[in-house]
């Protein structure tokens, strides 16, 4: 973890955020003496940033897989076509593995382009620094 700052620029050479449910990374930034310098996002709230505008991230969602219907269902940052063909997935057989698949296919395949687009690459990609094409179901 380092910040370096070049021209007016900062730049963080590390993770810039994390996941802050369970605690090991509270721990791990106290036991080598950053803890003092962690700081919690105040609103509460997270966004993502789509057609030119910054949405809410539904409440309920995971890893922007969406896992409370009322919140997906009322966000702005998916169309109603799109919310319909997530809504299919509730009618859908589990997929059958018979190996791996990415985790962009396997939610392609669930919940639809725009959801996948939309919801859950920006923060999948995000975390893990990848294309979610490319990123290991398994």
């Amino acid at each position: 973890i380092q910040t370096y700052r070049k021209d007016g620029f900062t730049i963080e050479l590390g993770p810039e955020s994390y996941l802050g449910r369970k605690t090991i990374m509270t721990d791990l930034a106290t036991e080598v003496g950053l803890g003092d310098e962690l700081i919690t996002n105040q609103t509460g709230q997270s966004y993502i940033y789509a057609r030119n505008r910054l949405y809410p991230i539904p409440g309920g969602s995971i890893m922007g897989i969406p896992t409370d219907l009322k919140p997906f269902m009322t966000t702005q940052l998916i169309s109603l076509k799109g919310k319909l063909r997530a809504a299919m997935d509730l009618t859908k057989k589990p997929i059958e593995m018979d190996g791996d698949i990415s985790v962009g296919d396997f939610f392609r395949q669930r919940l639809g382009d725009e959801v996948l687009e939309n919801l859950i690459e920006p923060l999948m990609g995000g975390i893990y620094g990848t294309d979610i094409d490319k990123l290991s179901l398994m």
